[in-house]
């Protein structure tokens, strides 16, 4: 058995696990769990790090017309809605693969 987490991409719709098994056949799972409304650092993507986003610290930006001085991150990374990967569906994801792949 083969498992692999899928890349994030566009607008999230869960957090996506593809399974092989072993006669090929193939699978897929979708976890998708706010936990404690934060973004997974794979929903950071490098923007901040979690203990910024957290604190909201401005981040340098250039040349944006809301934000001369620099970005919120809570503003740069925007979790407003439920359409995004929380730290406990990452964390649980990447369990999932390991012991799929033991």
């Amino acid at each position: 058995m083969k498992a692999t987490l899928m890349p994030l991409n566009g607008k999230y719709y869960g957090t996506k696990i593809a399974i092989t098994d072993d006669a090929g056949n193939e699978y897929e799972v979708e976890l998708w769990n706010m936990g404690k409304w934060e973004p997974s650092d794979r929903e950071l993507d490098g923007a901040c790090s979690i203990d910024e986003w957290r604190e909201n610290k401005i981040l340098p930006i250039v040349d944006h017309p809301w934000y001369p001085n620099g970005i919120p991150a809570k503003e740069a990374v925007e979790i407003c809605d439920s359409h995004f990967e929380s730290r406990e569906t990452y964390t649980l994801a990447l369990e999932i693969v390991r012991r799929l792949n033991a």
